[in-house]
């Protein structure tokens, strides 16, 4: 996956989870590891909120 996240074919980890915790989460984290702190009721949002960051 380090490949294709430098040759920009899909987001950085800390960049995904960025944008798919964005309003309720707090990221850390580089270009192939990152973690989020999120409510436990925010799962499902961020799993979905993931799915379509990846998507695009």
């Amino acid at each position: 996956m380090q490949t294709i996240i430098d040759q920009g074919k899909i987001p950085s980890a800390v960049d995904l989870l960025i944008k798919a915790s964005k309003g309720f989460g707090v990221v850390g984290g580089h270009m192939y590891a990152a973690n989020v702190i999120i409510p436990v009721d925010k799962k499902e949002v961020l799993i979905e909120n993931a799915e379509e960051v990846a998507s695009t």
